[in-house]
């Protein structure tokens, strides 16, 4: 198991510091050197038993590997402007381990490499599970609460260049984290190091989850949320260790609501596979995978890991048909 601690900063961050300059640091004491970093600075120096208590779980599981901060660039924080309850300022929502979801990332592409003195970063590709204790906050998933989760997807683009043209470039990788409601982030600048991991910029803050039934509501999806709420099928939805709703963008032409909602499984972009799954009605869900991305029975999946309290959400857009079940 890998453990990942989440945080955010800046789009500026200079690639002119050497990771070696902070790689025996404290997580404290890395951040100090960024002027750039004081907003997460100050999240850690709010909570210093969560960065420890984060230490003492990879203490004490030598797999975990190594830890991962994720630090806010500074912006206004949620804290000194209009709070609004979305906004998550708790440092134990990035502070992540891995689990059985998470994979290897795919190998460095380029054909050159300029910062090859530094130790080559290792980014946490798929499902973190946060430290992140309030029960209002969980993710329920094996039957049993665990820490919040976020998803990680890796992608790459030739952005580095130390001259104009193509042989001269260096992969720039790039990470992008959903959270509640749909809301995502992404790394940027340089990562560098500390004593026991990685520093990686983000662009801005985590999101809550919220219910199934409010994510929907927030995020585009009345149309099934009304047919859910006309079978009253809405609080078992919510309620429901370990929930996937398949949400469709139009209304289906199908016997009941549970027809794309999956109990006790949770299943995340990174865990799609083409195969037949027992909806929670009894039906079968079927996904599979096209050279354009994955289909749930037949209509494309366009909108994935919207992380709710209880699993996760997915959209896809189905043709509109006059019956809405």
């Amino acid at each position: 198991m890998k453990l990942s601690l989440f945080i955010f900063a800046p789009a500026f961050l200079s690639a002119c510091v050497n990771a070696q300059d902070t790689a025996q640091m404290s997580l404290a004491d890395a951040l100090g050197t960024r002027p750039e970093l004081s907003v997460a600075s100050s999240m850690v120096e709010a909570n210093p038993g969560a960065v420890q208590n984060a230490q003492n779980f990879m203490a004490t599981n030598p797999s975990a590997g190594a830890l991962n901060m994720f630090a806010p660039i500074n912006q206004p924080s949620p804290r000194s402007r209009l709070f609004r309850r979305t906004d998550a300022v708790d440092i134990q929502f990035y502070i992540t381990h891995g689990t059985s979801n998470s994979r290897p990332p795919p190998a460095l592409l380029g054909k050159r490499n300029y910062y090859e003195k530094e130790e080559k970063v290792v980014y946490p590709v798929g499902v973190e599970e946060s430290f992140l204790s309030n029960p209002e906050f969980f993710n329920v998933a094996e039957k049993k609460a665990t820490g919040q989760r976020v998803v990680t997807n890796l992608t790459e683009s030739k952005s580095h260049c130390k001259r104009d043209y193509e042989p001269y470039c260096m992969p720039s990788q790039e990470l992008h984290i959903s959270s509640g409601l749909g809301g995502t982030v992404q790394t940027v600048g340089v990562p560098f190091k500390f004593k026991y991991g990685w520093i990686f910029p983000i662009n801005s803050y985590f999101t809550l989850p919220e219910t199934a039934t409010d994510t929907l509501k927030k995020t585009g999806g009345e149309t099934f949320l009304k047919a859910i709420m006309k079978e009253g099928k809405g609080y078992k939805i919510d309620k429901t260790p370990s929930v996937t709703v398949f949400a469709p963008l139009n209304p289906l032409d199908c016997e009941s609501v549970l027809d794309v909602v999956l109990f006790d499984s949770v299943i995340y972009s990174s865990d799609f596979v083409a195969g037949k799954f027992k909806a929670a009605s009894g039906a079968i869900l079927k996904i599979t995978k096209e050279s354009d991305g994955f289909y749930v029975n037949g209509s494309k999946i366009v909108r994935t890991d919207l992380i709710t309290v209880n699993g996760v959400t997915h959209y896809f857009d189905n043709k509109p048909t006059k019956k809405d079940h």
